[in-house]
């Protein structure tokens, strides 16, 4: 178990790593990302654990820092592999519908659908390895919680409750959204798609700020603790809209704590005056 072993840990995982890029520079395919992700996850998550490390440390880090990776490595297949993971990913979905006898209009409208969006997919392909990171790393963060919660000797860290963003973090979203705004994003698609992830990436970690927000009074208020989940499965149930309608929201109560500070939590106080 990596957070026992504590930083010795890093000496395997790193290897692991340089031979996932190796094989990733010599043969093209996707072997970095894929074999660098569960290490990043796996090994940060039990240095985070032993050191008694807040869930905001860990998330952002192993979040950010599997972002690079991917992004990364999707980067540099396309520039030096001639390999489109858009591409790809196209053509593995018309090959599923026409495995699938889906009817010809149908194919017609969702491909006609993924090539209309297609570029507005590549100014954010960060972002979205970013979701997929963040994803991973909560699950990890979730699994590593319930493992360790059987050792009593642990000590319990602060959860989601407690996460709140650097105060200097709304200059980043206030950049991306001017920046998105004002940039021209024909004639300079490179710092409109920038400012454009940055805009994107932040939003969702002041929703996430928000959501702790929430948690935090479901627990002052001793109600339930299933009522948060319940709470997040109902949206999803609720479709794709609805859940894209709630994180704009979120993200806009997460910007308020900026200034509100429900939980009493902020440390640079002199940003907000």
């Amino acid at each position: 178990m990596s957070y026992k072993l504590q930083w010795w840990a890093l000496i395997p995982a790193l290897t692991l790593v340089a031979g996932a890029v190796s094989a990733n520079v010599f043969f093209g395919e996707q072997t970095a990302a894929n074999l660098v992700t569960p290490v990043v996850l796996g090994t940060a998550g039990g240095l985070s654990i032993r050191k008694e490390a807040p869930l905001k440390t860990y998330l952002i880090t192993v979040t950010l820092i599997l972002t690079v990776i991917m992004s990364g490595n999707y980067y540099f297949l396309l520039k030096n592999r001639n390999f489109d993971l858009i591409e790809y990913s196209r053509s593995e979905v018309a090959m599923m519908l026409e495995q699938n006898k889906a009817p010809e209009d149908l194919r017609k409208n969702i491909l006609s659908d993924f090539d209309e969006y297609k570029e507005t997919i590549r100014d954010i392909i960060p972002f979205l390895f970013f979701l997929n990171a963040l994803f991973l790393s909560l699950l990890t963060h979730i699994g590593l919680k319930v493992f360790t919660a059987r050792n009593p000797g642990e000590k319990k860290t602060g959860g989601l409750e407690n996460f709140r963003l650097n105060d200097f973090m709304i200059l980043v979203l206030i950049a991306g959204l001017g920046i998105f705004l004002l940039v021209d994003s024909v004639n300079y698609r490179l710092i409109y798609s920038l400012g454009l992830n940055a805009m994107l990436i932040t939003a969702v970690l002041y929703a996430l700020q928000a959501l702790g927000v929430i948690k935090f009074m479901i627990i002052k208020r001793g109600l339930p603790n299933y009522l948060f989940p319940l709470l997040f499965l109902i949206i999803l149930i609720l479709g794709i809209e609805v859940l894209v309608f709630t994180s704009v929201l979120l993200a806009g109560f997460g910007t308020l704590d900026f200034w509100a500070d429900f939980r009493k939590l902020g440390e640079n106080n002199e940003l907000r005056s």
